[in-house]
């Protein structure tokens, strides 16, 4: 349940605080930024460590920023990479944006949960021999699988935010050009 607030906290307050930062930032720039921060605190909730959970907790906030920017730029970059498309072809094809988009999010959380079912593997995780005794004191499973699942919240995801930023440092719908596009 902590998790989940701390998710939704992080996810949805940069949700409500989107038009401020498009004010002053384009989408790239915010897009690495919350990246950029969220990998930071990624990695102190890794080294704050499993057993000082309560530490870790204003950390994973920050670390969920990415998630409600990301959700939110993606849209607009879609629609900037749809005028690009129909400014130099001529040719505007919504529909096709909108189903790539919706291909490469089901794809995405298909690489995800494989990647989840695999870490579980890894850190020989019975997920059949979880109960409730388990459930609420974690203390049960062996060192390796609590490292294993801890990792899964805390330095997998900010090395993934790391790479996340590759393929937006060669997005150039921005400033004059985007300006350009858009006017003409």
């Amino acid at each position: 349940t902590v998790f989940a607030v701390a998710t939704a906290a992080g996810m949805f307050g940069t949700m409500l605080v989107m038009p401020l930062l498009f004010k002053k930032f384009n989408y790239k720039q915010i897009v690495i930024g919350t990246s950029v921060l969220g990998c930071i605190a990624s990695l102190v909730i890794w080294f704050i460590g499993y057993d000082n959970f309560w530490a870790c907790v204003p950390f994973l906030v920050i670390s969920c920023i990415p998630c409600g920017a990301i959700n939110i730029c993606v849209y607009a970059m879609i629609g900037d990479s749809l005028d690009y498309m129909e400014w130099k072809t001529g040719v505007r094809l919504t529909g096709m944006g909108s189903a790539i988009q919706s291909f490469v999010a089901k794809f995405g959380n298909a690489v995800a949960t494989s990647f989840i079912v695999l870490m579980y593997i890894i850190v020989n995780l019975d997920i059949a021999s979880i109960n409730a005794e388990i459930t609420a004191n974690p203390l049960e499973m062996s060192q390796s699988v609590r490292t294993g699942m801890f990792s899964l919240v805390s330095i997998i995801p900010g090395l993934s935010l790391l790479v996340c930023v590759i393929p937006i440092l060669f997005y150039n719908i921005t400033g004059k050009k985007k300006e350009q596009i858009t006017a003409e």
